[in-house]
C-alpha cells in the first residue's frame, strides 16, 4: 500500500472503509460551490425527460401523426 502510495501520490485518493450520507452531502456541496451550474446525473435525466410525452417508441412500431 505505501508503494502504491508513493508510486501515484498526486493521483491516488484512498476511498474510506466507511462511507457516510454527510460525506456525500459535503462533496456535493463543494461540487456545487466549485461549479454553480453543476446537473447532477439524476437532475439531468429528469430534464431529458420533461420534454418527451407518451409512451417511448418500441420496435417494430411505425411512427403516427401523433
Amino acid at each position: 500500500m505505501a508503494e502504491r502510495k508513493e508510486k501515484y501520490k498526486n493521483v491516488y485518493t484512498h476511498i474510506p472503509e466507511t462511507y457516510s450520507k454527510a460525506d456525500e452531502d459535503l462533496k456535493t456541496k463543494k461540487i456545487h460551490e466549485a461549479y454553480p451550474n453543476y446537473i447532477s446525473g439524476p437532475d439531468f435525466l429528469k430534464i431529458i425527460d420533461s420534454f418527451y410525452a407518451g409512451n417511448p417508441m418500441a420496435l417494430g412500431t411505425k411512427p403516427t401523426q401523433k
